[in-house]
């Protein structure tokens, strides 16, 4: 008798062990380091980024090969203007919201917990995270808003926001940065991330050297609107 208590109680402790280190274990899975979740947001953001892309792709497909905001010509879409402008990254946004292409959630990084999700009315860039290429009238830039699987054509990107320092993302500011550093879409689908918004890109058969993502001083500039026609970078 004396040596099956024995047993028992070596047994039990040994599971208690077992126990008290699977819960370790799953403890340390389920609440991750701070920089191990930093890392996820960011893996997040960027798969909704290339999700964006992905389903203005899925579009295109059954749109004469156009990108949301523009119909079957090429034009122009006004059907869901909420702006004067009907090219305004905002319209564009709604169109793909208004066809079930993403959930108005989607369009908001996991780093901007400032947001809310659109609910109709006008979309503001209190209700997206993203920047989308700035569009002209014709020409140049817009005849990239279609498959044209161009891996120098910037197509969206992680957001500006003006602060003191100058243009800082929405990323936080590690180990003391204050430029804008995010990642950018592609319209060949692939997607980089980079701590510098002036980048070399090509539309068509011209090649932009020092093309800078946000700030529209030059016909160089891929100017990716983020709140409105004019309204490159958001404010502090």
């Amino acid at each position: 008798m004396q040596s099956n208590r024995q047993f028992t109680i070596s047994g039990l402790v040994v599971i208690i062990v077992v126990l008290v280190l699977g819960t370790l274990i799953l403890m340390s899975i389920l609440r991750p380091s701070h920089g191990h979740r930093q890392d996820a947001r960011f893996i997040m953001s960027q798969t909704q980024l290339r999700g964006i892309h992905l389903n203005m792709f899925l579009f295109a497909e059954h749109n004469n090969g156009y990108y949301p905001g523009l119909n079957r010509q090429g034009e122009a879409d006004i059907t869901s203007t909420l702006t004067d402008n009907p090219l305004d990254p905002s319209n564009r946004l709604v169109i793909i919201i208004n066809n079930r292409l993403v959930v108005p959630e989607y369009l908001i990084s996991p780093f901007d917990e400032d947001k809310t999700p659109w609910a109709g009315g006008q979309l503001t860039q209190n209700n997206y995270s993203f920047a989308l290429l700035n569009l002209p009238e014709s020409g140049g830039r817009r005849d990239e808003w279609r498959k044209t699987d161009n891996p120098e054509a910037a197509i969206a990107s992680d957001r500006a926001v003006a602060s003191d320092d100058g243009l800082v993302s929405v990323y936080p500011r590690e180990k003391g940065r204050t430029s804008w550093h995010g990642a950018i879409v592609w319209n060949d689908y692939h997607v980089t991330a980079t701590r510098n918004p002036v980048i070399d890109t090509r539309d068509g058969k011209i090649s932009n050297t020092n093309d800078n993502l946000f700030i529209a001083t030059s016909n160089n500039d891929a100017a990716m609107a983020y709140g409105g026609v004019d309204d490159y970078v958001d404010g502090d």
